[in-house]
């Protein structure tokens, strides 16, 4: 409505969002901590970053020199086993290891790293980050007979991106055309690989 999105997650609360994504506020609050940590940085957190387009990924992701490589794919393909091998290596350090934000400015596409990460204890997060990092490519791991990597092409990179895209469903139209013109937007700018 004009005055907002009310978003109430079963057994997990209720929460208003402003209509620019600038403020949540906590309507009804679980009694479990650890419950209202996950539901508020989930859904109402990820609506707000969308509102202000910042779309989030289900990603894990590292920071090599200046650039962001962002590994995408269903639940169990490796993206977090990837992204931890890689940052202890010279060079790379750990950005994200399941909620990647991201968005497009200037014609790049940038990643936001130190999002709060459930899935990682705070001092596994790695070396604080500032600022955003552009994103340089999108890697889709997923299972196959033999290593490869090939660049998708441009058509299904969208598709790509539209598919591990988290939260979407709680997209009203307009976002979703918002999305949908992020996600074209971006896999014109950045390659994606297979």
């Amino acid at each position: 409505s004009p005055v907002g999105v009310r978003m109430e997650i079963s057994g997990s609360g209720m929460y208003e969002i402003d209509p620019r994504g600038r403020r949540i506020e906590v309507v009804q609050r679980p009694v479990d901590e650890r419950q209202f940590e996950e539901s508020l940085l989930g859904p109402p957190l990820i609506l707000a970053l969308a509102l202000q387009d910042v779309w989030c990924l289900h990603a894990s992701a590292v920071r090599y020199r200046e650039s962001c490589l962002v590994f995408l794919g269903d639940s169990g393909r490796g993206k977090s086993t990837l992204a931890a091998y890689l940052a202890g290596q010279a060079g790379c350090s750990l950005v994200s290891d399941d909620i990647l934000p991201i968005e497009s400015y200037a014609g790049q596409v940038r990643a936001y790293a130190n999002f709060p990460q459930l899935k990682l204890p705070v001092d596994g997060v790695g070396e604080r980050q500032d600022g955003p990092i552009q994103v340089c490519g999108f890697f889709l791991l997923e299972e196959t007979p033999q290593v490869a990597m090939v660049e998708v092409e441009k058509g299904m990179a969208a598709t790509t991106l539209i598919h591990n895209t988290v939260a979407a469903r709680a997209f009203n139209q307009e976002l979703l055309a918002d999305h949908l013109d992020f996600c074209i937007q971006a896999a014109m700018n950045v390659p994606i690989y297979r």
